[in-house]
């Protein structure tokens, strides 16, 4: 009877031990259940641990082919689509209050593989030895120009669709402009043009080697760019030509149009007056 009573008393206290450690460590654990993918690896600690973009990439490369390469392009496609509609923040969120993380975790794979940009307030801080610079977003909110912002090396500035800046590297900031996901710092000379285009429909199968040929010429300068869209004849007279200037604020306006009167065989004609 004793030696029960002895056992019953062990067996308590390691159940307490238990429960108190189990009750410890729940109460520190910061990880949430995961219903899009219950094997999220789970690193939050009190602080965060510092991980740099890249680390991050290697911990989600699990979700792509937890998901499936099918799927997860469907869902590229879906986040796209957020991005155009300026509705990218909200469709992260989404899912949230049920414990169903799906579009965040499509977004953030897709983030830190440098495919997509991060909204507001997302945005995951390198940790390098360029720690001293500020984030984008902290220098565009102290009051420095976009075009005057600084990246660390290797990286460069973009504007993102919603108009705050971010760096990104090289190529992908091709990529990303090329989406309509961001923009370039500065007024560039093809979105010059689709800026003419997007408001003059005339244009759009500007240029062209068709006959009568159809040429675009461009001329930067400090208020833009100046473009002249051109139809020619033969042996190249100006058949007619209209002449714009986009400024950096990416106003489009219409400096004049040319129009050959009798007897007029202009083969040229400025591209600032349209004469």
């Amino acid at each position: 009877m004793i030696l029960r009573m002895k056992t019953l008393m062990i067996l308590v206290m390691i159940a307490t031990l238990f429960a108190i450690q189990f009750g410890v460590n729940h109460a520190d654990a910061k990880c949430m259940l995961d219903r899009d993918w219950p094997g999220k690896p789970c690193i939050d600690t009190a602080p965060p641990l510092p991980l740099s973009k890249s680390e991050w990439k290697d911990l989600w490369s699990e979700y792509y082919t937890f998901k499936g390469a099918e799927w997860m392009e469907q869902q590229k496609s879906e986040l796209d689509q957020q991005i155009m509609s300026d509705n990218l923040k909200e469709w992260i969120e989404s899912g949230s209050s049920t414990q169903n993380f799906t579009n965040y975790n499509v977004w953030f794979y897709y983030y830190v593989n440098e495919q997509t940009l991060a909204p507001d307030g997302y945005e995951l801080e390198e940790t390098t030895p360029d720690a001293e610079i500020l984030s984008p977003l902290q220098q565009f909110k102290s009051g420095i120009s976009i075009d005057k912002i600084q990246c660390k090396e290797g990286l460069v500035i973009v504007t993102k669709y919603d108009g705050s800046p971010a760096c990104v590297k090289p190529e992908t900031k091709t990529k990303l402009i090329e989406r309509g996901w961001a923009i370039s710092g500065q007024l560039e000379e093809k979105e010059a043009i689709n800026l003419i285009k997007n408001q003059y429909s005339q244009f759009q199968d500007f240029p062209s080697n068709d006959l009568p040929p159809k040429i675009i010429r461009a001329e930067k300068s400090d208020d833009g760019w100046y473009v002249i869209f051109e139809t020619q004849g033969s042996g190249i007279p100006i058949i007619e030509a209209e002449c714009f200037l986009v400024d950096n604020s990416k106003t489009v306006i219409q400096i004049g149009k040319y129009k050959p009167e009798m007897g007029d065989m202009k083969m040229d004609i400025s591209i600032k007056t349209c004469s």
